[in-house]
């Protein structure tokens, strides 16, 4: 009985440390992914984009909010007259 026991510690003990290497092993997989130049370059370029929408957006949000309908109810007041 005394052997069963160190028998059942020596695999706990493999499988934990086998268990730490196959992590280990997939983080460092995961952040050589995230962190590879093409990966930076498609964050960037992202990022470019989004921040030259939004910059768009607030152009036309300021020179055209009167040429722009607010909403339904607007367009149908302005089909009546």
């Amino acid at each position: 009985m005394h052997q069963i026991n160190w028998l059942g510690f020596i695999v706990l003990l493999i499988a934990t440390k086998s268990a730490e290497i196959i992590v280990d092993l997939l983080l460092t997989k995961f952040w050589q992914w995230i962190l590879s130049d093409e990966r930076l370059y498609e964050l960037i370029t992202t990022l470019k984009l989004r921040i030259l929408i939004i910059y768009l957006q607030k152009l036309l949000s300021n020179y055209l909010p009167d040429t722009l309908p607010q909403n339904n109810e607007q367009q149908e007041d302005e089909n009546d007259l």
